[in-house]
């Protein structure tokens, strides 16, 4: 069966502002809703006894879509942050604070020999290719893209940035991901020099083709804010902000 392309909310330039994907339209609030359609359709969870993934961000609410219509039960494994996040945003599945990464992973392991399914999204290369399906479709719908020569988004996996980069990189487009620094942690971003799954994260491969900007520490903690706070070229209308659980106000 044939499924119809994603529709984009999409703005052109104005009052200060670049080209603006408002990836919050999408169900579950998030474009992790499209990486997640596209990968479940390949890798289907009828069968799954629940999901559980190491996220504290749009992953976790993406997920608990998921999990809500095949009726599972959803677990997040995050730090304190992670967690304050998804209880504000009203995630209802299982919230987990591991001490350590080992931790972390020993506690995703267990539940996979108990038949629950794990994305591992920071070292499975299908979420890359799951991005590129919907990137293909962005870059389709784009009104003037022409126009634009840099794609912003903010970097949790990576995968979005990757994706973007695939697709993007080969209409002329240099694309950047935007970090957070060490000591201000953003809901659902990480920061790849102190968080990095070593050379099976998905990012090394694209250490040298994809900018990755740090924000400084005194930059804001919101997503949307601290992707706005940085100024990416002279000329705003040049650049699309990928921004993946904002919308309009």
């Amino acid at each position: 069966m044939t499924r119809s392309p994603p529709h984009f909310e999409i703005d052109e330039p104005g009052g200060g502002r670049p080209w603006m994907v408002w990836g919050g339209h999408c169900p579950s609030g998030s474009l992790k809703y499209l990486t997640f359609s596209e990968y479940f359709a390949r890798e289907p969870i009828n069968d799954a006894a629940g999901l559980i993934e190491m996220t504290g961000g749009c992953t976790a609410l993406a997920l608990e879509h998921f999990a809500t219509e095949y009726e599972i039960p959803v677990t997040a494994v995050c730090d304190p942050v992670g967690s304050a996040y998804l209880g504000a945003q009203g995630f209802r599945g299982e919230i987990l604070v591991p001490a350590s990464i080992e931790e972390a992973f020993s506690v995703c392991q267990s539940r996979v020999a108990d038949g629950w399914r794990w994305p591992q999204q920071m070292i499975n290369p299908a979420m890359v290719d799951c991005v590129g399906a919907w990137a293909t479709a962005l870059l389709d719908q784009l009104p003037s893209r022409s126009e634009i020569r840099t794609v912003v988004t903010g970097f949790g996996t990576g995968a979005t940035a990757i994706g973007l980069h695939r697709v993007f990189g080969g209409a002329g487009c240099a694309v950047v991901a935007v970090q957070c620094a060490p000591e201000n942690p953003v809901p659902g971003w990480r920061n790849y020099e102190v968080q990095n799954m070593g050379e099976h994260d998905l990012f090394r491969e694209y250490e040298d083709a994809i900018t990755l900007i740090t924000l400084p520490a005194d930059a804001p903690n919101r997503p949307l804010d601290a992707l706005l706070s940085h100024h990416y070229e002279p000329d705003h209308a040049r650049v699309l902000l990928v921004s993946h659980d904002a919308r309009r106000k």
